[in-house]
């Protein structure tokens, strides 16, 4: 579960801003072999297999969030911990410090260590060296804690070895870090014990059996609960993200759906609105020709095959990163193109429908024999809305498919200008560039979403 602004509330005395939950809910872009890899996860059947790159990710992404407030926990608890030892230093130690400015300068460090990591964990708490700042610094904990402790020649009845087993502990129980760092993070912490006990071989300071048995019977069983609980999460990631990616993929071909487009389309327009960019896209509707004739004939298996290889072909013809192909209806596809000129999409288009042409799937029903598919398109101005732009290219695909079907016609909007028709009432007006085989007309929406198309020498007449 992600933290949300609510729940920071407890920590907002902090002076920096918390981390933004905006966009959490986009899936990544998931191979085939990822899907599969989620699959064996949530079913129980995933072993020692490495995750891709992608998955590791949003796997990483998904346990910051996830323990987030556990973590600040354990830091904020080490470094109240820190903070407070100059009290049980001066009421449990009968002598005085031998070197006061080292131990007071490790303990000064280590605060500010603390609080920069809290200060890093509330802006960026998935940050790629999360993990490895964490641990280091608690292992730097670890290691002035032994040294204060030898060098100031503590006895274990003035300062017992096992008091920094609270160090492990917090890792193990609130951290909650991969666990093949928490294994090596206990390794490393009993390194740092057995190196110290070395050095000082002599000291009245160092651990006795008891004591590492002691610390054994703690930490062995916390390691075990972190690596269930590690699977656990991981199980519960898969799970989400397995349920976020079918919400936004179409079943059969494996494109995005309309809900994903509409999602991407929203992203793009407040990147766009944050640059100040004034780039135009590009969107066009493709519809397969005479497609329920494709079912009529060969059966539905042919034809759920038929949109599987035109659905490849879409996605070889959308490769920048910005662009996008998404299924959104039975035979319909859309075809985002970012900061694309009309000139620009129209080429890209018509190539498209030349390779699909190209592709030669059968279908006898079609005058070439073959399948084939109109486009409408429409350039989309800074600013425009994807509700507005697919109205456009829906009628431009009206028009390609009234005039001989297996072409591209494109139109385009203008946002600002209005009509005063239906009773006064605003209209917004757009207009076409010319394309296809028509002349120009003007399609106008009214605020009920009705369609007007205006033909030149015509009276307005519904569509």
């Amino acid at each position: 579960m992600l933290v949300n602004s609510a729940e920071r509330g407890w920590w907002s005395w902090l002076p920096f801003k918390p981390p933004s939950d905006s966009g959490s809910d986009a899936a990544p872009d998931l191979a085939a072999e990822d899907l599969q890899t989620l699959e064996r996860i949530v079913s129980g059947r995933f072993h020692t297999e490495v995750l891709s790159p992608v998955l590791a990710e949003s796997l990483r992404v998904h346990l910051g969030h996830r323990t987030l407030q556990d973590r600040l926990y354990a830091v904020l608890a080490l470094m109240t911990m820190t903070a407070v030892a100059p009290l049980w230093i001066y009421a449990a130690i009968p002598h005085p410090l031998r070197d006061p400015l080292v131990v007071y300068g490790l303990l000064f460090g280590l605060l500010l260590g603390y609080a920069g990591l809290a200060r890093f964990l509330v802006v960026d708490c998935s940050h790629r060296l999360m993990d490895w700042a964490i641990s280091g610094l608690l292992i730097a904990t670890v290691v002035c804690a032994e040294y204060v402790r030898y060098s100031e020649n503590f006895s274990r009845a003035e300062l017992t070895p096992s008091i920094m087993v609270v160090v492990p502990v917090a890792m193990l129980s609130l951290v909650n870090q991969p666990s093949t760092r928490s294994i090596g993070f206990v390794i490393c912490y009993g390194l740092v014990i057995l190196l110290f006990d070395t050095l000082y071989l002599a000291s009245d300071s160092s651990p006795t059996p008891s004591i590492w048995l002691m610390q054994a019977l703690v930490l062995g069983p916390m390691l075990v609960s972190n690596l269930l609980r590690q699977t656990a999460i991981q199980h519960e990631w898969a799970a989400m993200l397995l349920l976020r990616t079918q919400a936004f993929r179409d079943p059969l071909t494996g494109l995005p759906n309309r809900r994903a487009l509409e999602d991407h389309f929203e992203r793009v327009q407040r990147q766009q609105q944050r640059s100040a960019d004034g780039s135009h896209h590009y969107l066009a509707l493709i519809d397969l020709d005479r497609f329920k004739q494709v079912n009529d004939t060969y059966g539905h298996v042919r034809g759920d095959q038929v949109l599987g290889h035109v659905a490849l072909i879409l996605n070889r013809c959308a490769r920048r990163p910005l662009d996008m192909v998404a299924r959104i209806g039975g035979d319909e596809f859309a075809m985002f193109l970012h900061d694309c000129t009309p000139s620009d999409g129209e080429a890209r288009v018509e190539a498209l429908l030349r390779e699909i042409r190209l592709a030669r799937l059968e279908h006898e029903q079609s005058p070439d024999h073959i399948v084939t598919c109109s486009a409408g398109g429409c350039s989309i101005s800074p600013g425009g809305t994807l509700t507005d732009s697919m109205r456009v290219a829906d009628t431009s695909l009206y028009r390609a498919k009234t005039n001989g079907r297996n072409q591209l016609f494109t139109g385009s909007m203008e946002r600002n200008q209005r009509l005063g028709l239906d009773g006064g009432r605003p209209m917004r007006t757009y207009y076409d560039d010319g394309g296809g085989r028509v002349s120009g007309f003007t399609i106008v929406v009214n605020d009920a979403g009705a369609t007007t198309v205006i033909r030149p020498g015509k009276e307005p007449g519904p569509r």
